[in-house]
């Protein structure tokens, strides 16, 4: 009868215990969400239609920088090409045919103002040559006593006047054709250059755009999906291959709308591999909270059926690590603690809240802080206050609750 009232007893002190247990924990914001590992992807595209000529990489391959990942071809470009060479080529011709001819006709001119130039200078010289010899003559006559005015008078001066009149004529004449010539040609230079200085231009871009098609890696990474295949012809825009980081950088977590968390911007979070082979505990930052609910993603619903919403919360991860890209993890606001502690800490939260009228019995259940089992503790005689035991734990450590 003692044992069977006892037995009574010790099970209404457990179900207390629970029921008070399982109120607290109800009552307690919850303290981690779940989320998958992602990252962001650079897809390698093009704004026009290549064909893929070769592809070095596969999903998986490991590159580096400068590591050659694809031979790309444009046909348009080929021809696009081609045709701005023979334009460049057509033009520069032609100014050359035409600067040819005008420095021709330039040269000509310079050459014939030489040789007029010379003639008069040699007919000039030699009057000269006659006119001193007839003015000798003249003073040796007239006894060194010559009129001035009668040297003026001379027809041989005054042809010597008349020839120095066309010297100047010739060579000002000449000079006024070869200056025309000149301008003429620099005026011929200038749309030329401008037009090829288009489409030079127009040919670097092209050329750029042609070197463009061998793809190198730009960044230490990982390749994510390689969506086309040697021959293929890629329309513009669409995603040849895609790349991202060895490890993931970031955690897309979701915040139940029914769950209250005090998740703060540049808050310091927890983060946990729900795979068995992954149990690091990494650390990271809230990077952003979303300002909408949205519907989980259908890998952290528990029943495919049952469709879940909930606060996007982004977390940039503080390190390297060895997660999965999309890799489900756990997010915890506090440090995680070990579960032998986890279930001290709760039963001394259930101890606590069971009233001091009921605690007046014989019987009294405790933590077992080595093993983590519960046992039966009995209290001396005539005792009227439940006493408990020491547990193995931090008073002021948090639970930490699973969402469900």
């Amino acid at each position: 009868m003692h044992t069977g009232k006892t037995l009574l007893i010790t099970t209404w002190l457990i179900v207390l215990i629970a029921v008070t247990t399982l109120g607290s924990m109800l009552e307690q914001k919850s303290q981690h969400f779940f989320g998958i590992s992602d990252n962001r992807e650079q897809a390698i595209s093009f704004p026009h239609p290549v064909e893929i000529i070769e592809a070095h990489v596969v999903e998986g391959t490991e590159v580096t920088p400068g590591t050659l990942m694809l031979l790309l071809s444009r046909p348009d470009l080929k021809a696009e090409l081609a045709m701005l060479n023979h334009q460049i080529a057509e033009i520069e011709a032609r100014h050359r045919e035409t600067a040819i001819t005008l420095q021709g006709k330039i040269n000509t001119l310079e050459q014939e103002k030489k040789v007029r130039t010379a003639a008069l200078d040699t007919e000039i010289a030699e009057l000269h040559k006659r006119h001193r010899l007839n003015l000798d003559v003249l003073r040796s006559i007239s006894g060194n006593r010559a009129d001035k005015s009668a040297e003026q008078s001379s027809p041989l001066a005054a042809k010597l006047t008349g020839l120095h009149t066309e010297r100047h004529h010739v060579a000002e004449a000449a000079d006024s054709q070869i200056d025309a010539l000149r301008s003429r040609l620099a005026a011929s230079e200038a749309p030329d250059q401008a037009r090829l200085a288009e489409l030079n231009a127009h040919r670097n871009e092209l050329s750029r755009q042609q070197a463009k098609l061998t793809v190198t890696a730009k960044r230490h990474g990982r390749v994510g999906s390689v969506l086309f295949r040697p021959g293929d012809q890629v329309p513009a825009f669409a995603a040849i291959v895609t790349l991202h980081s060895l490890a993931p950088e970031l955690i897309k977590g979701y915040i139940h709308e029914e769950v209250h968390n005090a998740v703060a911007q540049g808050q310091q979070v927890w983060v946990r591999s729900l795979t068995a082979d992954h149990s690091e505990l990494l650390t990271g930052t809230v990077e952003s909270l979303g300002a909408r609910i949205v519907p989980y993603p259908p890998r952290l619903l528990k029943n495919a059926a049952a469709p879940a919403w909930g606060r996007e919360v982004v977390v940039r991860l503080d390190r390297d690590n060895h997660l999965l890209l999309g890799e489900r993890t756990q997010i915890s606001l506090d440090r995680p603690l070990p579960l032998q502690q986890r279930v001290a800490t709760l039963l001394r939260r259930g101890f606590a809240s069971i009233p001091e009228t009921t605690t007046a019995t014989s019987e009294a259940m405790a933590a077992n802080a080595s093993g983590g089992m519960l046992e039966r503790v009995k209290a001396p005689s005539g005792s009227a206050q439940l006493e408990m035991p020491p547990l193995n734990t931090v008073a002021d450590l948090k639970p930490v609750i699973t969402t469900p």
